[in-house]
């Protein structure tokens, strides 16, 4: 009995003078690990390898018509794009910098190629007509995205009423094809 009596008096001193303070009871200010969100991770198929990181100039294509995304800054994408309209005789209707906007208009099958002296073999394409276009320049983080959209007669400054009759197809696509090859063309000079 005196064994044990001792025991427990030994180990109530012990814990008696020990010092043991709030600051290491309380664990909430302690750091804490990250919780980190597991993503499954694609396969080599599903991993988009079409454009080159190190390009001035490349086409995102999910949306459609697709945007062009220009590597340089607002200011600089803008006289590229100045400079492509005119080397295309693509006439400017219309331009506001500061909201970023070219009105233009294009016709979209002379912009194709020719074949056989100028002359064009029409087998199951769609003619287009000349029509009036939104050329949109929005920076965004690291690159000039330019979007192309094909003006409707509410929103078309110019539209003529005789127009209103023919169905327009939209050429915004090959618009901004165009101005895709050009200006790559120019930015790798």
């Amino acid at each position: 009995m005196f064994k044990t009596v001792f025991l427990l008096l030994v180990s109530l001193s012990l814990t008696a003078c020990s010092s043991i303070t709030k600051e290491y009871r309380d664990t909430s200010y302690l750091e804490k690990p990250p919780k980190l969100v597991i993503v499954e991770k694609l396969e080599d198929s599903e991993v988009v390898k079409d454009e080159p990181l190190n390009k001035d100039v490349f086409l995102d294509d999910i949306e459609t018509p697709p945007v062009l995304h220009v590597k340089k800054l607002f200011d600089r994408s803008w006289e590229l794009l100045a400079q492509e309209l005119e080397k295309q005789k693509i006439e400017i209707t219309d331009k506001n910098r500061d909201k970023g906007y070219y009105y233009v208009k294009f016709q979209p099958d002379e912009a194709e190629g020719h074949i056989f002296g100028g002359m064009k073999i029409l087998l199951f394409e769609d003619s287009y007509t000349l029509a009036d276009y939104r050329i949109h320049l929005m920076w965004n983080e690291s690159t000039t995205e330019i979007r192309v959209k094909l003006l409707s007669e509410e929103e078309d400054i110019s539209f003529d009423d005789e127009d209103k009759d023919e169905q327009i197809l939209d050429g915004s696509e090959k618009l901004i094809n165009v101005l895709y090859e050009g200006i790559e063309a120019r930015l790798s000079e």
